[in-house]
């Protein structure tokens, strides 16, 4: 176990399998600022069905958009999701 303190940050994600297998393909891929990056689009709605999860401090649909967007197709990747995200 390892963490660093740091002044600012975006967001705190923890999230199961069922979600990083087919946002990072391979463990190596959490290191890559690329695959984060991507992740962040895709939360933005960059995504086949457009799917916006909107943090902003007053956005009272935030926790529906997010279970919205927990429900995309990935083909072979059918494990349950779980995601919490502090921001």
């Amino acid at each position: 176990m390892r963490f660093e303190v740091v002044d600012n940050f975006t967001a705190l994600i923890l999230m199961t399998d069922g979600i990083t297998d087919p946002k990072f393909e391979i463990d190596a891929n959490l290191n890559r600022i690329e695959k984060w990056d991507a992740l962040w689009d895709d939360l933005n709605g960059n995504n086949e069905d457009n799917t916006k999860v909107d943090f902003a401090n007053d956005n009272e649909q935030s926790a529906d958009q997010l279970l919205k967007w927990l429900d995309f197709w990935s083909k072979g990747n059918h494990d349950d999701r779980t995601i919490a995200i502090l921001f």
